[in-house]
């Protein structure tokens, strides 16, 4: 499998990392975590930023998935100069009984 990473040290620990791999054969999906002591500066964005562009130098489209909740994730990759092309829509329902499709009107 085809991954790239890149790492922010922060003294004597890591103040982040960004990784990210092949999820078909164009897109790579990222995933960036940043310590909670080096938090609020700006360094998701610097990572999501880093990687995404050594992934497009590498010919791939970086994906950058999060959650709706995920507020701090959806800034930094939008700082980073990524764009929202996709919502997770869900249900906590095992099971959908068919009166409860809706048919979308046009």
């Amino acid at each position: 499998m085809l991954t790239q990473a890149a790492v922010a040290p922060g003294g004597d620990d890591v103040a982040g990392v960004a990784t990210a791999a092949a999820h078909a054969e164009a897109l790579w999906s990222m995933g960036v975590e940043v310590a909670e002591t080096h938090r609020g500066r700006g360094l998701g964005a610097a990572l999501t930023s880093a990687l995404g562009a050594a992934i497009l130098e590498l010919g791939h489209v970086p994906v950058h998935s999060t959650g709706s909740v995920n507020v701090p994730s959806m800034r930094a990759a939008l700082a980073a100069g990524f764009r929202q092309w996709w919502f997770d829509v869900y249900s906590t329902r095992r099971h959908a009984a068919a009166d409860d499709v809706v048919t979308p009107h046009r």
